[in-house]
């Protein structure tokens, strides 16, 4: 609760208790009321009723309408049977006459049995009298059906479908059609999936404070971020709002454009010796647009646009008389967004509909600026940032909006009584979900301070039992929506069930009201299965144009159309049904544009003029799967995981402080701990504890060897040309520390913070650690001049062992074969220069990031599939 706010029920509480302080109010209201009626009179509170009484005075005229089993204000406290007179009489004039109508004007004789069947399910509240109804004479008789589907997104599909197809071949507009949800919580799936499937959503614009609505999020950050411009201050363009900002409409970036860019940014940021992480160049970047002189146009692109935004709510808030008004325009008319949601929105369509639902956002915002600005016109325009920022319920506005869209209704219960539409879908009737039989006020025992206020004790068995009645009332009122058509929908897998109710709608051979509604839906053998369960619904196909591309190239490229006389017909067929709708443009019918049909675009070799280029940190990978080592090499490379995030801490403060001791690089890693953002807790414990335990390891590494190895660098490039049988190749990389012994050889030292280490055997000849060697033979670390090697070693500091495990290669002139090197890298080489990268499978393919692409594991697939 929040302080000193009030909620309906406690104004009407206070407008009730305090008669003697308004008496001369109440006496100008009962002369103006002459006559008060209360429609939906079923959903009345305690406190509204002690209010209408007070209004009513004795004697007062008063007519209620309402429906006990229509009640969807439960929650809220309403209570059916002050209607029926439960509860002190809301009149003083003696017997009150109850007039129960007998006619169904909305359903026919089939939904009225469903609805029927609902409400004999709640419990009796006064009489029982209101649900003997006649049908509407002369009217269909109404369709109702159950479909269960095999999860989530099959029922979802499968109701995207149906709206389509009752749009389409009944002709049902979507406006007469409605999805009815039991709680808000399953909307912004739907939403989702009905508008991908075509089919238009009314979203009420009222449904969300201005501030939250998804097309002014991105504006009110550019205007506050603006401010804070204009003012010399950045730090509200946090690196997390710089990413909203370029991914928003604003930036218009998607996740590839985001990952360009930052790889371009970090690119040129290491290329001119700096260090920062891509999330400060975000930032750096929207702030000086200098930073993308030398980004392409494509990735750059994001950036501009969000700065150009930025720019211009800066120079308007810095003008003579600005206002909250003239700043917020300045943003909007530089991000050019105007011109197109205005033609997106006249096009039609589910992204019409989006793009002027946006619309109406941004108006209603800036209707919320100027009525700010006429308000307080002498306030700042951040000023209006807070109190926006500060709304927590939708606003008022007097913004018009177009009436009356052409879309179909997404509503819960509540929001459906009053209402009605030829087809209503209800989604979602789950076992544990609808009805939701956990106890209401549990929390803070609220439901048993009610029914002690009220006398009215009730055993857990009875609470319960109101409980379910509220469910079945708001399950009630869903199915009595329906004037034409009644479809219910839920999800049977080995986590979820359909709840009982929907056996009211469609009752199985075994149910009293089985035969009531016969000839409504298919017959009993076709919708119950051997075993009395509902058949499963199959995933229908999309009646759309794409869905019918995709089932006419499924047939043209059936592998049996050639041996089956039937199937080559039916291909056939397809083809020519493909060749018409390539004639008139329709994406995807043409064969020229199936993926996997054009010839390779280039099928040349890797090759370029010039020697090789290898890295010897590569060769390794390269020798496993070459497959992976280009895919790797084209940027197919997984994001950072906290396993490299630990071992780069490790490799920056060996590389910071190459001699130093435990004591002092444990210091380090306490002072560098929270750049890794892990946060507390026994996971960051533990990370920490290993990671203390490797910084010792490295302690005690460099403590030992600095009495026979001298260092010479750390964090050295290289690079270095070979000349081999077939060409030449640069070796060109970076090690971690190389070291020299007493008489002058070189030895390269490579950091291992991974957990497992190569066995003995493999050390021999381990390609990173000869291609290394090869390097300081031919003088990449001398200025070309040819150096002696004292061979590699590598020291793990992740490995399960007390003191650092050190694995050391002798010099390659001490080996059985001295040129097995020098082969390894003639090989790797010209095979890296090649034409074909053949996907090799190893012991490391159960934990490659590349499986999806690869054509030996079951988890790569041709395109052509």
């Amino acid at each position: 609760a929040t302080p000193r706010a009030y909620d309906p029920a406690s104004i009407a509480g206070t407008a009730a208790g305090e008669p003697a302080v308004a008496a001369e109010l109440l006496r100008r209201v009962r002369a103006q009321a002459r006559f008060i009626a209360v429609d939906d009179a079923h959903e009345l509170t305690p406190a509204a009723a002690d209010l209408l009484r007070l209004v009513a005075g004795p004697g007062g005229p008063l007519l209620l309408v309402g429906d006990p089993d229509a009640s969807t204000q439960g929650f809220r406290g309403a209570d059916p049977a002050l209607l029926v007179g439960g509860g002190p009489p809301l009149t003083s004039s003696g017997a009150v006459p109850v007039v129960h109508l007998t006619h169904q004007w909305r359903q026919g004789s089939q939904l009225q049995a469903v609805t029927r069947r609902v409400a004999d399910r709640i419990g009796v509240v006064g009489t029982a009298a209101h649900r003997e109804v006649v049908p509407l004479r002369g009217a269909p008789a109404g369709r109702a059906s159950v479909h269960v589907l095999r999860s989530g997104v099959h029922e979802a599909s499968f109701v995207g479908e149906l709206l389509r197809r009752e749009h389409l071949e009944r002709d049902v507009a979507w406006s007469d059609m409605a999805v009815i949800v039991r709680s808000g919580a399953r909307s912004a799936t739907l939403r989702r999936v009905l508008a991908s499937a075509g089919v238009p959503v009314a979203v009420p614009l009222t449904d969300l404070p201005v501030r939250d609505q998804p097309a002014v999020v991105p504006l009110l950050d550019a205007f506050e971020v603006a401010l804070a411009l204009a003012a010399g201050d950045p730090g509200p363009l946090s690196a997390e709002r710089a990413v909203d900002l370029l991914t928003s409409p604003l930036g218009g970036a998607d996740a590839v454009a985001l990952r360009r860019l930052r790889r371009a940014l970090r690119a040129d940021e290491i290329g001119g010796g700096g260090g920062r992480p891509s999330d400060e160049l975000l930032v750096a970047a929207l702030l000086d647009p200098a930073l993308l002189a030398s980004v392409d146009a494509s990735p750059s692109a994001p950036p501009r646009r969000v700065t150009r935004a930025l720019d211009a709510g800066r120079l308007a808030a810095t003008a003579a008389g600005t206002s909250a008004e003239t700043v917020l325009w300045a943003v909007w008319a530089a991000t050019g967004l105007a011109g197109v949601w205005q033609r997106t929105a006249l096009s039609g369509g589910p992204s019409g509909a989006r793009a002027d639902r946006d619309l109406d956002a941004v108006v209603a915002l800036f209707d919320a600026a100027a009525r700010f600005t006429d308000r307080l016109p002498l306030a700042p325009p951040a000023a209006f940032v807070q109190h926006l920022r500060g709304q927590e319920v939708p606003g008022d506005t007097l913004t018009e909006r177009g009436e009356g869209q052409d879309a179909v209704a997404l509503v819960t219960p509540a929001a459906a009584a009053g209402q009605q539409w030829r087809v209503v879908v209800v989604v979602g009737v789950q076992e544990g979900v609808w009805p939701d039989l956990r106890a209401r006020g549990s929390l803070l025992g609220s439901q048993d301070l009610v029914d002690v206020l009220t006398d009215r004790f009730r055993s857990a068995q009875a609470a319960r039992r109101a409980v379910r009645e509220d469910e079945t009332r708001l399950f009630h009122v869903a199915v009595s929506r329906a004037s034409e058509r009644l479809v219910v929908t839920a999800v049977r897998d080995e986590d979820e069930q359909p709840s009982d109710l929907v056996d009211l709608v469609d009752p199985p051979p075994d149910h009293p009201g089985a035969g009531l509604h016969e000839g409504s839906i298919e017959r009993l053998d076709e919708r119950f299965d051997e075993q009395g369960q509902r058949v499963i619904t199959p995933a229908p196909r999309p009646l759309s144009l794409p869905g019918l591309v995709a089932r006419l190239r499924q047939a043209v490229t059936d592998p049996l159309a050639g041996t089956d006389p039937a199937r080559t017909l039916e291909a056939a067929a397809a083809a020519q049904h493909l060749a018409r709708l390539a004639e008139a443009g329709v994406p995807g019918a043409d064969p020229l544009d199936w993926y996997g049909l054009e010839p390779t675009t280039d099928d040349g070799a890797l090759r370029v003029p010039g020697p090789v280029r290898v890295s010897p940190s590569r060769v390794e990978e390269f020798e496993r799967c070459s497959l992976r080592w280009l895919l790797a090499s084209a940027g197919g490379r997984s994001a950072s995981s906290l396993a490299q995030g630990l071992g780069n801490l490790v490799h920056e403060i060996a590389a910071d402080l190459p001699d130093a001791d435990t004591a002092t690089l444990t210091d380090e890693l306490h002072r560098r701990w929270a750049r890794l953002g892990l946060g507390a807790g026994w996971a960051a414990d533990t990370e920490r504890a290993r990671l203390e335990l490797m910084i010792a390891k490295l302690g005690t590494y460099l403590a030992t060897e600095r009495r026979t190895w001298s260092l010479v660098d750390v964090e050295r490039d290289f690079e270095v040309e070979v000349d081999l049988p077939e060409g030449a190749a640069l070796l060109a990389g970076r090690v971690d520390r190389l070291e020299r012994d007493a008489e002058g050889g070189l030895r390269v030292v490579d950091l291992k913070t991974g957990k497992n280490a190569p066995t003995g055997e493999q050390v021999r000849e381990h390609a990173q650690l000869g291609v290394y060697q090869l390097a300081v033979e031919r003088g990449g670390f001398t200025d070309g001049v040819p150096a002696r090697s004292a061979g590699a070693t590598l020291v793990h500091l992740g490995v399960p062992t007390v003191r650092p495990k050190q694995q050391h290669q002798s010099a390659l002139v001490e080996a059985d074969d001295p040129d097995w090197a020098m082969r390894l890298l003639a090989r790797v080489s010209a095979a890296m220069a090649g034409r074909e990268f053949p996907a090799v499978v190893n012991d490391l393919c159960g934990r490659c990031s590349l499986r999806g692409c690869c054509p030996a594991t079951g988890d790569g697939r041709p395109v052509t599939q």
